[in-house]
């Protein structure tokens, strides 16, 4: 596939090694999501260390669910190698995945090898951006476990069969979006595939479904993030039009200025480069058209899955995650083998993947200059102190639309323990105790409401008066670095829960009041 001397080869490395940089070079990843899945994580592997201080606040909730593809490597890394570089190493394995899979797939499909070059660019979507690494996990293996059926269905034997299983039920664990995509692309690839003899087609089915029955069993019988669950409602988006207009803005378009889209320019370009200088091609049967089943099955997801899951757990923007491998997919449709000049074609696609990683790269360090002082305020806390993050706008620098400095907290509960009223719950977690604490979006301190609970409040971009009001002078100032001010709250401070565990809407209501003591 790749060769020592094919120039694929080189550029591929070098485009790996640019998009690997963004991952390893600053302290901070600003990917909202992400920082509350490293706490997770961190719970599970600290859970039983005093100095971490977890116990008294949370408990595991493990049960089956498609959302093990992150926690399980961590659970496995972070004891060895820290929190951090856990973290690093799966995404690292995030951006090596895609291009990996994409090449692999391309060439099973009859593509060239050098459409592999598409994926870089897609490594920075609006899903990943967003840090829904276990969606952006399950997305990037796609296409090697559609290229890995493929295999199988090619020449069926008991360990290609569990290859493809293996890499199927893989995407499933990470999330259910893109298993949906894998299952309706291996489900067409098997139809369509040569020597559709009755034994063949037998053991396609067999190995297709025994990786949907799976799922279906661990959806129906599963506990934790929906699963188990007997009623689904969903919210629908009625505008297929719309949507297709729309798909640039559901794959990049984070950043206020116009790189992203000059970028996607770009990409566009070479594809229409290479689409229009290809040679004519027909299909000489069904197996030649696996490429363009692939193309529909992801178009296909896009315009006719749910917008958000409503119950029984939330999970928005369902079909806004498939944009992406909507636009990546289409590489497919471009035939025959790409060589001579027409390797030249690729430069405008080249340059988008290098562009989108340098780009990542500047608003991630921007990020850590926005942010910066954070490690060195949070120092002034002593290990098992109980802080509360009060937050002021805006919550990113001017240059990109998601905010991001609402994770922090949940980085300082990775990085140093203790209590998060803002920990995702359910899975694998589930609190213990639980603390007045404003919602993430407000972050309106209340002094009646939340001091007696806390030891210290951090404040970002907030000054003492907008945030503790007449009671000022009653908290004294710790440390301040930059933007951040850490303040020592009078105490003592309150251990009990002073309201259920469950059901927990009354700690961010802002009309709360804790009981007279």
């Amino acid at each position: 596939m790749l060769r020592r001397r094919d120039p694929l080869l080189w550029l591929f490395v070098a485009l790996a090694v640019v998009s690997l940089f963004p991952v390893w070079s600053v302290r901070y990843h600003p990917l909202p999501d992400l920082a509350n899945h490293m706490a997770a994580s961190s719970v599970w592997v600290h859970l039983r260390d005093p100095r971490w201080d977890f116990a008294q606040y949370y408990a595991l909730n493990l049960g089956l669910n498609p959302y093990w593809g992150y926690y399980v490597p961590m659970r496995l890394m972070a004891p060895i190698v820290g929190i951090d570089l856990a973290n690093r190493l799966v995404l690292s394995l995030y951006v090596l995945s895609l291009p990996l899979g994409v090449t692999w797939l391309a060439v099973r499909l009859g593509r060239s090898a050098w459409l592999g070059l598409f994926a870089f660019p897609f490594l920075w979507t609006f899903c990943f951006t967003f840090g829904f690494i276990h969606t952006s996990l399950g997305l990037a293996l796609v296409p090697g476990a559609v290229a890995a059926f493929d295999w199988f269905c090619e020449r069926p034997t008991w360990g290609r069969a569990l290859a493809a299983v293996a890499l199927g039920l893989a995407v499933f664990f990470c999330h259910v979006v893109p298993f949906l995509l894998y299952i309706g692309c291996a489900g067409l690839v098997g139809l369509l595939h040569r020597e559709r003899t009755p034994r063949r087609m037998i053991a396609r089915v067999l190995a297709w479904t025994a990786t949907l029955g799976i799922g279906v069993l661990v959806a129906t019988l599963g506990r934790g993030k929906g699963m188990g669950g007997t009623h689904y409602t969903f919210s629908w988006d009625p505008h297929p039009l719309q949507l297709l207009l729309h798909a640039y803005d559901w794959t990049w378009n984070n950043c206020t200025g116009h790189e992203d889209e000059l970028l996607a320019i770009a990409l566009g370009v070479g594809f229409v480069a290479l689409a229009a200088t290809a040679r004519g091609w027909r299909p000489q049967g069904a197996h030649d058209l696996r490429a363009l089943a692939c193309v529909f099955a992801a178009v296909a997801g896009y315009l006719i899955l749910p917008k958000s899951v409503l119950t029984p757990s939330y999970s928005w923007g369902v079909k806004y995650r498939i944009a992406a491998w909507a636009l990546l997919f289409l590489a497919f449709l471009i035939p025959g083998a790409i060589a001579g000049w027409r390797r030249w074609l690729f430069v405008p696609v080249v340059v988008a993947g290098l562009g989108f990683a340098v780009d990542a790269a500047v608003h991630w360090r921007a990020a850590n200059r926005y942010t910066a002082g954070f490690d060195e305020a949070t120092a002034a806390m002593p290990d098992g102190a109980r802080p509360l993050f009060i937050l002021g706008k805006p919550f990113a620098d001017a240059g990109v639309r998601q905010g991001y400095v609402q994770s922090w907290p949940s980085f300082y509960t990775a990085y140093r323990g203790g209590y998060n009223p803002w920990l995702f719950d359910d899975f694998p977690l589930r609190f213990r105790q639980r603390y007045p604490a404003p919602t993430w979006q407000s972050m309106a301190f209340n002094w009646e409401q939340h001091a007696r609970y806390y030891d210290y409040v951090v404040t970002f971009r907030r000054t003492p008066e907008s945030v503790f009001g007449a009671h000022r002078n009653d908290v004294t100032n710790v440390r301040t670095v930059g933007a951040w001010s850490v303040w020592k709250l009078p105490g003592p401070r309150v251990n009990e829960s002073p309201g259920p565990v469950y059901p927990s809407e009354w700690a961010y209501d802002p009309s709360w009041r804790p009981p007279a003591r």
